[in-house]
Formats: C-alpha cells, structure tokens, sequence
C-alpha cells in the first residue's frame, strides 16, 4: 500500500512541477505536454471565472496572461499531496507594465503522468513598489 503511495506521490509531483517550470518559462508547447488532452481547467481570477476544457485552449488562456512578461523569474513553488489531489502553489515576480507579482494556488488530478483537471485561484498581476528597498504590493492588472 505504502508504495503505491509513494508512487502516486512521485509521479504527481512530477507532472505539476513540469506545469509550474514550463509555465515559468513561457514555454507554452512544453506546458501543453504536462496536460491531459480533455483536461478540464477552471480558474478564480480577478475579473471573475475562466474556464477551458482541453489542452489546447487551457494553454491558450494561459498564454492570454502570460504571453506579454517579461524576465519572469519563479520565486516559490510548494508542491503536495491533498488526499488524492496534487496541490500546487507558486509565485512569480514579472515585468509587465512595471514589476509584478502573480501568486497562484491550484489543485490537480494527475493520470498517467499528465494533470487531468485544474483547478486554480489566482492573485492578479499585483504591481511591486519599492519603499527604501522595502517591497510592498499595491495595483492589480486583471490578467489571470
């Protein structure tokens, strides 16, 4: 029983942690191998709910958010097991109209390797200030 566990454990978090490296890295093609070909995707973000079902089009409302950062840089990822759900939580810092902060939470289900559902709130794309080397957030963008 353990091992199988284990291996559930392993191959989980070997799929989210190909999203979140491929997401970091705006490689769309490469995030669109970490998801089932039906995946069901839904999302909380700032301006309300998004949905996709598919890889194809969840990668293209991905891209819709991310396609236009600039130096995105992965500054934490958490990655676990939630009974039999893949939690996964990241945050990024990205130029897009001025520095940026994005942090999102998701939970996953995971077959053969691949994330067959999706489901993700989102922080916005909160702009960064700089107050004597103090970061602080304030401003969102209604990007995912």
């Amino acid at each position: 029983m353990f091992k199988h566990v284990g291996r559930l454990q392993a191959t989980a978090s070997l799929a989210a942690e190909a999203f979140v490296r491929a997401l970091a890295a705006r490689d769309f093609e490469r995030l669109e191998r970490s998801l089932a070909p039906r995946v069901r995707f839904r999302a909380l973000i700032p301006p309300g709910p998004a949905s996709a079902t598919g890889a194809t089009q969840t990668v293209a409302l991905l891209r819709k958010w991310f396609e236009d950062a600039q130096d995105v840089r992965l500054v934490d990822k958490q990655v676990g097991l939630v009974g039999d759900r893949v939690s996964i939580t990241y945050r990024l810092e990205l130029e897009e109209d001025g520095p940026r902060v994005v942090e999102q939470h998701a939970y996953a289900d995971v077959a053969d390797g691949r994330i067959t559902t999706l489901d993700l709130l989102c922080s916005g794309f909160r702009l960064i200030a700089t107050n004597n080397d103090k970061r602080r957030t304030g401003g969102v963008s209604d990007a995912g």
